[in-house]
């Protein structure tokens, strides 16, 4: 009876490890899953651990980024006024607007921030080194910086590529000084008058009206240095109207409030050889008293 006991004790054993281990295999569990032991295998809580480490990796931007675009006058944008190739890399995220042109509807990328064109900007001096003076019949010089006019730094080097499409939005009022009349940026069309000295510094003379908004590419390594181009006149309304303008270097020409008069968007052509363009402020001569301000940013079309 005892070795029956015995046989019978070791196959209730043997059959039960049987049992478990056919339970187990149809389960599909493994040792590791029973015994808590290392495995290679992972939980969900590790599977889930290892998703929110790779949204974050691929989500991973500056605070910066956040704030961009804020706008042509935001602050935020200035670090790329340091560094013109950044404006490349950023192109998508500063987009312009759609607006009318002569040509239709154009899509457009912001080339500039706003900038204030103070009514002493000489254009006569872009690209002029510190120090330079220019002298008056009257006896009054204007200088550099004081009466410097307005670089702008563009927010793409590709927006002032040979060949390129401007379009220029403006605002602001100025004068000429104490007593004259207030204007807007296509200045005093009752007092048009010439450039006293004529072409000077590598620039164009030009006519337009007094105090309103002019614009002056150059390739700075010769702004001041190279032969003056042609003079440009704009004293007939037909010659401010203009569709399209295709400017040389060192050309001075008329912006006034960028539009025709039936309110399209006037187009400027950037000229070839120009890695500098400049904003400045209509005056016969001695621009120091000039007062007030304008407003100018670019867009370009792509």
């Amino acid at each position: 009876m005892r070795i029956l006991f015995l046989s019978n004790s070791r196959f209730s054993a043997t059959f039960i490890c049987f049992v478990v281990s056919l339970a187990c295999t149809l389960a599909g569990c493994s040792d590791g899953s029973f015994t808590g032991s290392s495995s290679s295998k992972k939980t969900p809580v590790d599977l889930k651990d290892e998703k929110d480490i790779t949204d974050a990796s691929d989500n991973t931007k500056s605070p910066d980024n956040d704030d961009e675009p804020k706008g042509d006058n935001g602050d935020e944008l200035d670090e790329d006024d340091e560094d013109i190739s950044q404006g490349d890399d950023n192109e998508t995220s500063l987009p312009g607007e759609t607006i009318e042109s002569e040509d239709g509807a154009i899509k457009t990328s912001i080339c500039s921030r706003d900038y204030e064109v103070a009514g002493k900007s000489n254009p006569y001096l872009a690209g002029a080194p510190n120090g330079t003076q220019i002298a008056y019949s009257s006896g009054i010089d204007d200088k550099a910086p004081s009466q410097s006019p307005q670089l702008v730094i563009p927010k793409s080097s590709k927006c002032l590529q040979a060949g390129g499409k401007l379009y220029f939005k403006v605002s602001g009022e100025l004068n000429h000084g104490p007593g004259t009349p207030v204007t807007n940026a296509d200045g005093n069309l009752s007092s048009i008058e010439a450039f006293e000295k004529g072409a000077y510094l590598g620039k164009s003379g030009i006519t337009a009206p007094m105090t309103s908004l002019l614009g002056v590419f150059i390739k700075k390594s010769t702004a001041i240095s190279q032969s003056a181009p042609e003079n440009l006149d704009f004293t007939s309304a037909s010659s401010r109207n203009y569709k399209t303008i295709e400017p040389k270097l060192g050309q001075v020409f008329y912006i006034g409030d960028g539009k025709t008069s039936a309110g399209k968007y006037q187009k400027v052509i950037v000229p070839l050889g120009a890695d500098q363009f400049y904003f400045g402020i209509m005056d016969s001569f001695g621009w120091w008293n000039n007062t007030g301000s304008l407003t100018g940013s670019i867009l370009w079309e792509k």
